[in-house]
């Protein structure tokens, strides 16, 4: 699998759970937890097989748009993946921690009034540490961790 296109996955969905339960975890309450393992079963088993093809290869792989430029400085700050096999096999290493913690939460949690609202907060918290892991520069890491940060909080 293309290490690029495994990161997006290990980024974006948990993103795309957290953004939904925080409208609905009311509502979804036990689905939410479905839904968030769900998420980053599939996540760790993408960042897995993108993390395995970059470590055979022995390269690294970046993907970059422009955010910020300045007029006139030369100065442009990007948004993006990058990605070395070390930093492949981090991603790995967040999406399973955090696949391992939402399992073991489901049982922990199964009575909390909060229930869903937790695993919404906790796809956040694994987004913002994925985003932390493939940062490119140190704009976009810092950004990352202050959302780890509102995750925290969130929790």
């Amino acid at each position: 699998m293309n290490p690029i296109s495994a990161a997006l996955i290990g980024l974006f969905l948990p993103l795309a759970v957290s953004v939904l339960g925080a409208f609905t975890w009311r509502k979804l309450g036990k689905t939410l937890d479905l839904l968030s393992v769900g998420a980053l079963l599939v996540g760790a088993v993408a960042t897995g097989l993108g993390a395995a093809a970059l470590g055979q290869s022995g390269a690294s792989v970046s993907s970059s748009i422009p955010w910020l430029w300045f007029e006139g400085t030369g100065i442009v700050l990007n948004l993006g993946i990058h990605l070395d096999a070390l930093g492949a096999m981090m991603l790995f290493v967040v999406q399973i921690l955090g696949l391992l913690v939402l399992v073991f939460s489901r049982w922990y949690l199964h009575d909390d009034r909060f229930y869903g609202k937790f695993f919404a907060s906790f796809a956040f918290f694994i987004f913002a540490m994925s985003g932390v892991v493939v940062a490119p520069g140190l704009l976009q890491a810092f950004i990352c961790w202050e959302l780890v940060g509102l995750g925290s909080y969130f929790l």
